[in-house]
């Protein structure tokens, strides 16, 4: 679902690490390519974006 919202052009709201941490080599690209931003949903993940 993740690599489909990006391809659609959608900003991505991630409550959890995996995505990024199993997949970021290719979802970091894939988002910048498509200008799309990964906010932080989950409080800590949050905060150290903040």
């Amino acid at each position: 679902p993740t690599v489909a919202a990006i391809e659609a052009g959608k900003d991505i709201a991630l409550a959890n690490k995996e995505t990024l941490i199993a997949g970021g080599p290719f979802v970091l690209p894939l988002a910048h390519k498509h200008q799309v931003k990964i906010l932080p949903a989950d409080s800590e993940h949050s905060a150290i974006f903040q």
